[in-house]
């Protein structure tokens, strides 16, 4: 046993209780802080089931529209210290409130170049509100577009909805997408104002008709 050796053996008999010493000691746990974060756990996953992650796919020709929803969404989020979702769920969900009151259809039209109908939007008089038409993109033939989704967080009854006026023969996508566009170029038309309301630590955004209709 070399010298280096038994001098080591020679301290810890000395001092038994030394090696302890090297020892971390576990933290102390703090309850109020770990109840705290448990529920905070407990409400997000409430929230989070009652307003499920909804996605919807786009159709390639509305890319560009989709994308200009959204910057839009965020921006009045942003303004508004709200998010995206609950600006976007008060404005489809204005729009589905027209449609309920019969103040405008959500009609099919014929597309040889697609599976399912475009979607139109008719008012009473049988004019067609104006949308944004796009040229789909144009892709080499050796590569396929990738698919775009949009989605954000709203309660399922307006998933219910869109699938329902949808009726398998319109694009669910295209559906959310044109209502999202309709209570928009309302709202920057004037005809329609935007609210805000207390909702936990962000504002809820709402839209309501400028002049009753």
């Amino acid at each position: 046993m070399t010298d280096e050796r038994r001098n080591a053996l020679d301290r810890m008999r000395a001092n038994p209780q030394e090696p302890f010493a090297f020892i971390p000691v576990a933290p102390l746990r703090d309850e109020k802080k770990e109840e705290a974060a448990a529920k905070r756990k407990a409400k997000r996953q409430a929230y989070d089931k009652k307003y499920p992650l909804t996605f919807f796919a786009v159709p390639s020709d509305l890319y560009v529209t989709a994308k200009n929803i959204k910057t839009y969404m965020r921006a009045l989020a942003h303004e508004k210290m709200s998010t995206e979702a609950s600006v976007a769920l008060g404005f489809v969900q204005w729009s589905l409130k027209k449609v309920r009151g019969g103040e405008f259809r959500v009609e099919g039209r014929p597309d040889a170049a697609r599976r399912k109908m475009g979607v139109t939007l008719v008012d009473n008089d049988g004019s067609t509100w104006p949308q944004t038409q796009e040229e789909p993109p144009a892709y080499p033939r050796t590569r396929k577009p990738k698919p775009q989704r949009i989605g954000w967080r709203w309660p399922a009854d307006v998933k219910a909805q869109i699938k329902a006026i949808a009726n398998d023969s319109m694009s669910e996508g295209e559906v959310a997408i044109r209502l999202l566009e309709y209570a928009m170029k309302r709202a920057k038309s004037g005809d329609a104002i935007i609210k805000t309301a207390p909702m936990d630590m962000r504002q809820s955004v709402s839209l309501e008709d400028q002049w009753p209709r």
